[in-house]
């Protein structure tokens, strides 16, 4: 990022936005339909260097727990209402944090490959299998046309033949060597994420060195893992709002951001934050708030050749015991479905007995069984389905 801050085509950029109006005007685009989408790295098990967590940090087989880089897609629509669920891809299929887990239930869509990129191959696949879905589902919900635009940056992993995947997604892309200038994505969003997703780390280490059976910050760190980081990571995004992701398009649709507080103004109140946290809270003495803003910003260091083999042999040293996850959370019993749905009827007579406010509980309870309906309807599917009865021969033929 820096190599191309410094390269940077500040003439391209200032033409971009009527270029992009055009575009929008020729295709009658509204915010809610006009997307960006962009890859960032993220060091999820990092700490700020000025804490005792990172100076006592081991090194095993060559590898620095430290350096341990995932790779994330994120993105949204200029409107600032739809932000795209995000894809994490890791250097491991199955670690083995994540056994018991379906990883097709996680808050991410999972993906794996040694180096941890987002390869063409893998942009294809999500730009065909998760992004058209998601926005033609987007657009049905919000009763408007099934079209969209998607601005991409010239990164390698971005094939030009895109477009001809879909024929309701229009693909652009920005001009070369512009992308830290006017990108949306780029201007802050991904920032305020990664300022979001240090403070989720710190919140869980509180809780966890805080609740009724705390634990030592160190037992906390060395128990932490990619599960861990993949929840904070959807908490994060989760906190990435609305008038955030509508000012990172202030340099290429500057209306969408008229009035809207300063993106850096608030990753600085974030890093304050979490500041305020690790010294009064976690007992990090030593911790600055530039210490904080440094180690957010080292997220986009690139990983020497070293790294990169030492993370290959400890990514091949661990995978000799793990296995694919087969073993899948079981399944809800009808027992469990039946504690649940007793355990929301409790809860919604609590709600229409304390609230005073009829018309606002009435419809906090009409909330909640629209929530629970998809509960509802698999443990109806289920009573329907009657067990098959074992006949003599079949149970003969168990003894064989």
């Amino acid at each position: 990022m820096l190599g191309e801050t410094a390269s940077a085509d500040h003439e391209a950029a200032a033409r971009y936005p009527e270029t992009l109006k055009r575009i929008v005007e020729e295709g009658g685009y509204t915010e809610q339909q006009i997307f960006n989408v962009d890859e960032t790295g993220l060091f999820w098990k990092r700490m700020p260097t000025r804490t005792y967590l990172s100076h006592n940090e081991t090194t095993q087989h060559g590898y620095t727990v430290s350096k341990d880089r995932l790779t994330l897609l994120l993105g949204g629509n200029a409107k600032g209402d739809f932000n795209v669920k995000p894809m994490l891809v890791y250097r491991s299929p199955n670690p083995r944090a994540l056994k018991g887990h379906s990883q097709q239930s996680l808050p991410v869509i999972w993906r794996a490959n040694k180096k941890a990129w987002i390869t063409k191959a893998l942009f294809e696949e999500w730009f065909s299998t998760c992004f058209c879905p998601a926005v033609e589902q987007y657009c049905k919900r919000k009763n408007i046309a099934y079209k969209s635009l998607l601005i991409l940056d010239n990164a390698p992993g971005h094939p030009i033949t895109l477009g001809q995947f879909n024929e309701s997604v229009k693909v652009t892309f920005l001009p070369p060597n512009t992308t830290s200038l006017i990108q949306p994505m780029d201007q802050a969003i991904i920032g305020t994420f990664k300022a979001y997703y240090l403070r989720e780390t710190f919140q869980q280490a509180i809780a966890k060195t805080t609740d009724d059976n705390p634990i030592s910050l160190v037992q906390f760190w060395k128990n932490y893992n990619i599960k861990n980081a993949i929840d904070n990571i959807a908490n994060a995004w989760q906190k990435v709002s609305e008038n955030n992701m509508r000012a990172g398009w202030k340099f290429i649709m500057p209306h969408c951001a008229n009035n809207l507080r300063d993106l850096p103004a608030q990753i600085q109140h974030v890093i304050e934050e979490i500041t305020d946290m690790g010294i009064n809270k976690l007992g990090m003495e030593d911790l600055d708030a530039e210490n904080v803003k440094e180690m957010i910003e080292s997220h986009s260091e690139e990983l020497i050749n070293e790294d990169l083999l030492n993370l290959d042999q400890h990514c091949a040293f661990v995978d000799e015991d793990e296995q694919p996850s087969r073993n899948k959370k079981s399944d809800f019993s009808n027992k469990d479905f039946e504690e649940i749905f007793s355990m929301v009827e409790t809860l919604k007579q609590k709600v229409m007995d304390a609230d005073p406010d009829t018309d606002r509980s009435t419809r906090i309870r009409r909330e909640m069984d629209s929530i629970f309906l998809p509960y509802e309807q698999i443990y109806e599917q289920r009573k329907m389905v009657k067990p098959a009865q074992t006949t003599l021969m079949q149970f003969f033929d168990m003894d064989k």
